[in-house]
């Protein structure tokens, strides 16, 4: 009878490690993923910023350019 108590409580408390390890595995994926999808989002929105911005800052810069070299 003691072997084969033996043999059922290995059986659970493997049972109850891998439940465990599934749920901390998910707890940490969900927080590594929520700050890899905030660094993705901050890359993109700078990389965005920059497409919209860039254009309009450049040619802000020739006009001005411009405007300083005819009025001399």
């Amino acid at each position: 009878m003691g072997i084969l108590l033996m043999i059922l409580l290995l059986f659970l408390f493997f049972r109850f490690t891998g439940f465990l390890f599934r749920i901390s595995g998910r707890i940490l994926g969900a927080i590594f993923s929520l700050i890899g999808y905030a660094v993705i989002g901050m890359i993109v929105v700078s990389l965005l910023g920059m497409a919209f911005f860039l254009p309009l800052i450049l040619l802000i810069g020739i006009a001005a350019t411009i405007i300083a070299a005819v009025t001399q």
